[in-house]
C-alpha cells in the first residue's frame, strides 16, 4: 500500500497526515493495516465531530489537552495519557482548557483489528495513562520515520509496529486493573455467545454481585452485565459490518434467540436498526470518510 502525505495548515490547526491508498487491496493481506499516522497541532475552538463513527483511532497527547466526549461523559485528556476513538459512536472531541493541544495519532483496520481489542482489554475503553508511554511515542515516531524515509514494504512494517503499539496498550490496561476484573473481562469475552447474569460471573470470580459491581463502576465506569451487553452488541455491530451473515443469524451467533429483540437491543445501543446500522456503514469507505473529513477541515 502506497500513502500519501498531505498537510493542513489554519487558524485553529497545523497537521501533518500520511494516508494510505489501494486500501482494500491489502486489507486481507494484511491482519493490521494503518489507514493514517501523524502529527497535530489544536488551537482553542477546533473541534472534530462523528456519527456512528467507522474509524478506530488511538491519539497520544504530548502537550495541553483535549476534552473528549463518545457518549460516556466528557473527560479531559493531558500530556502523556491516550484516547481510543472507537467504531460504531459518536464521537466529540476539541482543544482542551489551555487552548492548545499537541498529539501524535494513527487509525488503524484489519481482519486481525477486533480480536486485537478485545484480547488486549482495549474493547471500549476511551482513554488511559501508560507507565511505558515513551515506549508508546517512540513506536509513533517510529512508524511515521518509515513513512518519511519511504522504506520498502512500509505497510508490512507499520502493521509490525501497529502490532507491538496494541499489545504495549493492552499491558497498560492489564497494569492499572485489579485481577478480579481482569478474570472478569476474560470470562465476558470468552461468552459473548451466551446469555450471562451478573450472578454467573461472580460466580466464575468468586465474589460477591455488590462487590464486582463496585469494582466494575470504579475501574470501566460501567457494571459487568451492562459492560457484557455493550460487548455483545458491539460484536454484533462488527458482523453486520464486517462479514455477509444475515441479521438473524448475527442475532443467533451473538446469543439472541429472539431477531426482534436483538434489533430493538441494537438500536438502543446504537440508534439504528441493524438493517440501517449496516447500510450506513457500507454507504462510504473508511478511507473515504476520512479524507473527507480532512477536505472539510482544510477549506473551513
Amino acid at each position: 500500500m502506497k500513502y500519501k502525505r498531505i498537510t493542513i495548515e489554519n487558524d485553529l490547526q497545523n497537521e501533518e497526515i500520511w494516508y494510505g491508498t489501494a486500501y482494500h487491496e491489502e486489507r486481507d493481506a494484511l491482519p493490521l493495516v494503518v489507514l493514517s499516522i501523524g502529527t497535530a497541532t489544536w488551537k482553542t475552538g477546533h473541534t472534530i465531530e462523528r456519527k456512528q463513527s467507522k474509524i478506530f483511532g488511538m491519539e497520544y497527547v504530548v502537550s495541553g489537552e483535549v476534552v473528549l466526549d463518545q457518549g460516556q461523559g466528557k473527560h479531559v485528556i493531558g500530556p502523556g495519557e491516550i484516547y481510543l476513538l472507537n467504531q460504531g459512536v459518536n464521537q466529540s472531541y476539541t482543544t482542551g482548557p489551555s487552548g492548545h493541544l499537541s498529539k501524535r495519532f494513527l487509525t488503524l483496520d484489519g481482519p486481525l483489528l477486533n480480536l486485537m481489542l478485545r484480547y488486549t482489554g482495549l474493547w471500549g475503553i476511551e482513554h488511559l495513562r501508560s507507565d511505558s508511554y515513551q515506549s508508546i511515542e517512540n513506536l509513533l515516531i517510529q512508524m511515521t520515520d518509515v513513512l518519511r524515509k519511504q522504506a520498502p514494504q512500509a505497510s508490512l512494517q507499520l502493521s509490525f509496529l501497529a502490532y507491538q503499539l496494541l499489545v504495549l496498550l493492552g499491558q497498560s490496561v492489564r497494569f492499572t486493573l485489579p485481577a478480579v476484573v481482569e478474570k472478569a473481562l476474560d470470562y465476558i469475552q470468552q461468552n459473548l455467545h451466551l446469555q450471562l447474569s451478573s450472578q454467573e460471573i461472580c460466580a466464575h470470580v468468586g465474589v460477591s454481585v455488590h462487590h464486582l459491581n463496585r469494582l466494575f463502576a470504579k475501574h470501566m465506569k460501567s457494571s459487568p452485565i451492562k459492560y457484557f451487553l455493550q460487548q455483545k452488541l458491539a460484536w454484533a455491530a462488527t458482523l453486520l459490518y464486517q462479514s455477509t451473515l444475515t441479521i438473524q443469524e448475527i442475532a443467533f451467533k451473538v446469543g439472541y434467540d429472539d431477531p426482534l429483540y436483538f434489533s430493538a437491543q441494537f438500536k438502543k445501543q446504537y440508534g439504528l436498526s441493524p438493517k440501517h446500522y449496516r447500510h450506513a456503514m457500507g454507504n462510504m469507505s473508511v478511507m473515504e470518510q476520512e479524507l473527507e473529513r480532512h477536505q472539510q477541515s482544510d477549506e473551513s
